[in-house]
């Protein structure tokens, strides 16, 4: 493998001495130079069918070039190993409960939440069901993770600090990373335990009040202009009959429950499409800005990806893959192949169920399934902890999910979440480079099972598409708002939306399609509606400004796309 850059050495010579005079003498300015990536000469990178080459530009931004998308893979684990490993390891570890391992006391609070979950199980049985196309593919990944490791002149900074040795990293730790940005993107917990505690206490006709499904802020897509809201009714307040103030109000739960703190507030995101009957060159433009935590580094890492690939007719080119990527996984998460374009935004909807247990009140290892007990599944699960004693942590498992912190009233509940079946975990967007029209893409976005997104789509023709992409549960007998028992089976889940089924709109007539972790669908029903998947949306005063700006001036260009992204005025916040 060939590796060339433009100019990485001021680049090293700021990091060597920013880093070691914050380490305090842990790390000499030497053993950080060693540890930087390799960027000049040849590196030996077993596997490959072919040479590969690895460009860095002034930024180090890099560009693989390879005589196919397996040696490409394998040549990107090298690099996210060179330049991100410390990030992969803890992502992977928080997936599996086992920071601790490597931090310390600080973190088993954290392992502790994350070990009844079972993602290490999980991971495996997600590998072996992908088809072998994909396991190759992770194989080839992980072996040059590996490689990329070994070939650095020295540990990372962050393993010569902790004074431990990285351990090697294998195919399903790829997994366990998606499972971490899965646990990250998904939400709905901490919402349904508010709601369940304000519906008890205050009653359904005051949960309405407090915590609509619908705003006056809102702005889905499908929306009539008539009704730009999208179905928007304010819910009547209700008299006294049903909350006197004047009134003491008996059994209120700990303040701590009943409001969200700010640290449950999550970043939103934003994407937008303008089709190409809108654009100065015919061509559509895809706007995405994924606004996920801060950190150091940044959770993307830029890439270009080229391989000779043949189109439809059985021409050979080159297929061109230009985005982010995500540390740990290889591909490409958002981009374009020339072909294609697409981002995504998460949904915000509410994923997750906690399902109310009826423990045996004569056997504390039984509970209710219809007319009989059915006795909890139980493991055992040792956490090791650095420089400090291993924890053990029973983990009881009920057939809807394993139980979690018990409800304000005491009840247990259980979590329904689909990340905790394997089956509901594939890596069909590792297929997306290959796809032609958006059409294709559709279909690649519909069996896609992760973390639902909203997907914009572009294909080279001028035309844009939105779906949600992901597992969407289908619930049968209940909207999920509250928790509630399973028990006589009337209520649950009936598998995930699939195939037209799910919320989409195919070249709308107005050219623009916008998400921002929003109610993007107004429409209900077995079309599959914004209530089919939750209704705890972000608010949509960003999702209501962006068409306005959209539609202020046409045709588009790509600075004038970028530069609605620069907004930064808040209509919900003026005088």
């Amino acid at each position: 493998m060939v590796l060339n850059k433009e100019n990485a050495m001021l680049r090293q010579s700021l990091v060597c001495m920013i880093l070691a005079a914050g380490m305090a003498g842990a790390v000499s300015c030497a053993n950080l130079q060693a540890s930087l990536p390799r960027t000049e000469g040849e590196a030996a990178l077993d596997g490959l069918t072919a040479p590969v080459e690895v460009q860095r530009d002034a930024f180090s931004i890099v560009r693989i070039v390879g005589e196919g998308f397996e040696d490409v893979a394998r040549a990107q684990g090298y690099v996210h190993a060179q330049d991100r490993f410390f990030q992969m390891d803890l992502m992977r570890r928080s997936a599996s409960g086992r920071l601790s391992e490597l931090l310390g006391s600080p973190t088993v609070a954290m392992d502790l939440l994350v070990r009844p979950l079972g993602f290490t199980e999980v991971a495996a049985g997600v590998l072996q069901r992908l088809p072998q196309k994909h396991q190759d593919w992770l194989e080839a990944y992980s072996e040059g993770v590996n490689a990329g490791l070994a070939d650095l002149g020295a540990l990372p900074p962050e393993y010569v600090m902790l004074g431990v040795a990285p351990q090697a990293w294998d195919a399903k730790d790829s997994i366990l990373v998606l499972q971490t940005m899965n646990a990250n993107l998904v939400s709905g917990e901490r919402a349904e335990r508010v709601r369940t505690d304000i519906s008890e206490v205050l009653g359904p006709e005051m949960l309405a009040l407090l915590t609509p499904d619908r705003t006056r802020f809102d702005a889905p897509m499908d929306a009539d202009a008539r009704d730009p809201a999208g179905g928007y009714t304010p819910a009547p307040i209700p008299g006294p009959d049903v909350l006197d103030l004047r009134r003491e109000v008996s059994h209120l739960p700990a303040w701590d429950q009943l409001f969200i703190a700010e640290s449950d507030v999550v970043p939103g995101s934003n994407s937008w499409a303008v089709a190409g009957s809108r654009t100065m060159h015919g061509g559509a433009i895809v706007a995405n800005d994924m606004h996920l935590s801060l950190s150091l580094p940044n959770i993307w890492y830029r890439v270009q990806m080229e391989w000779p690939d043949r189109d439809g007719n059985g021409e050979l080119g080159t297929l061109r893959v230009v985005g982010v990527s995500l540390p740990g996984v290889p591909g490409i998460v958002t981009g374009t192949s020339g072909h294609l374009a697409w981002g995504f935004t998460n949904t915000e909807g509410d994923l997750v169920d906690l399902v109310r247990v009826e423990v045996d009140p004569e056997n504390e290892d039984r509970y209710r399934v219809g007319d009989r007990w059915e006795r909890f599944e139980t493991r055992t699960e040792r956490v090791a902890v650095r420089g400090a004693d291993e924890l053990e942590l029973e983990v009881r498992v009920t057939r809807w999910g394993p139980l979690t912190e018990p409800a304000g009233d005491g009840t247990a509940l259980a979590l329904r979440w689909s990340a905790l079946d394997p089956q509901n975990t594939n890596l069909r967007l590792l297929d997306l480079p290959w796809a032609r029209t958006l059409e294709e893409g559709l279909e690649i976005m519909r069996e896609w099972m992760g973390p639902p997104q909203n997907a914009l789509l572009a294909d080279r023709h001028g035309d844009i598409a939105w779906t949600v992409a992901g597992y969407l549960p289908v619930r049968r007998g209940f909207d999920g708002r509250v928790s509630v028992s399973w028990a006589d089976g009337d209520v649950g889940w009936d598998g995930s939306l699939e195939g037209d089924s799910r919320p989409q709109i195919i070249r709308p007539a107005s050219g623009r399609l916008f998400t921002a972790n929003n109610r993007v669908y107004a429409g209900e029903g077995d079309s599959g509606g914004s209530l089919s998947y939750g209704s705890g949306f972000a608010n949509g005063s960003r999702a209501h400004r962006i068409p306005e700006r959209l539609d202020q001036h046409q045709p588009w260009d790509e600075a004038g796309v970028f530069g609605v992204d620069l907004y930064t005025r808040v209509r919900l916040m003026h005088r």
